[in-house]
């Protein structure tokens, strides 16, 4: 089995493009914000409410827009999770919206998702650069979650991306905070795929313990996703992981997480 946790498949032709390439099991798709990265993904999630119903391998992260009323934002998604079963957990874009895991704004949707029992899912790490960008890098530190999982240790926080390059310091805090996961999406390149997988197997020299807290996932994002890369993060898991450990990255530590 694989569940790709950490895919932004928006739309029907982004499912039917991932399935005709690649089967996975399960599928969780991240939503984005209005305006995200200059609103250049906005017009792609038209229909998604309306087929995703006819999916039962298809499940939602829902995005919280820090700049507009949280509040409200979640009675919306409180509403929705009432009426259907595929809403798994809640993401935030720290680096795009300039704000810390930790601001104080944040705490109605952390004990919003202790309350239903989902994770957060954090942006971390590089950010993707767009015409006008003021994106900024020093809230993406993946350090900076360490404070939110001992404060609230009954939630579980997800580290998107490995938090690349941050690698260590993903480990480090995966290691600290038994309720801290991350995912390896959106890590992999065919240019440097050799290094990374280095870099990986080194952090888990380091921090062996570390496997039950890995996901597979792979960004996959409809036509700015090569079927090559998503092949690539499967070659990735079979030459990083032993044979119980990739159990747990391919679907077991996600089922977990996301009570799938």
């Amino acid at each position: 089995m694989i569940i790709d946790c950490h895919t932004h498949i928006l739309n029907k032709n982004n499912l039917r493009e991932y399935l005709a390439r690649y089967k996975a099991d399960r599928l969780l798709s991240i939503r984005f914000f209005k305006g995200y990265c200059g609103g250049i993904f906005d017009d792609r999630d038209g229909d998604f409410d309306e087929f995703i119903c006819d999916y039962d391998n298809l499940y939602v992260i829902e995005a919280i827009d820090f700049d507009t009323n949280i509040l409200d934002q979640l009675d919306n998604i409180r509403a929705k999770i009432e009426e259907v079963d595929y809403i798994k957990g809640l993401k935030l874009y720290t680096g795009y919206q300039h704000f810390f895991p930790y601001h104080e704004r944040l705490f109605p949707a952390y004990n919003f998702a202790k309350e239903y029992s989902i994770p957060v899912v954090f942006h971390s790490g590089a950010l993707y650069e767009y015409e006008n960008s003021n994106a900024l890098l020093k809230y993406t530190n993946p350090i900076e979650i360490d404070e939110i999982a001992v404060k609230y240790p009954e939630v579980n926080f997800v580290i998107s991306h490995f938090g690349f390059p941050y690698l260590m310091e993903t480990a480090m805090v995966l290691n600290k905070n038994n309720n801290v996961y991350t995912d390896i999406s959106g890590v992999l390149d065919v240019d440097c795929y050799d290094v990374i997988k280095d870099d990986i197997k080194k952090i888990l020299k380091y921090f062996p313990g570390i496997t039950n807290q890995i996901m597979f996932g792979t960004d996959f994002i409809g036509d700015d996703t090569s079927v090559n890369e998503v092949e690539l993060y499967v070659r990735f898991v079979e030459e990083v992981f032993g044979d119980e450990d990739k159990e747990l990255v391919f679907y077991k530590n996600a089922q977990r997480v996301f009570n799938l």
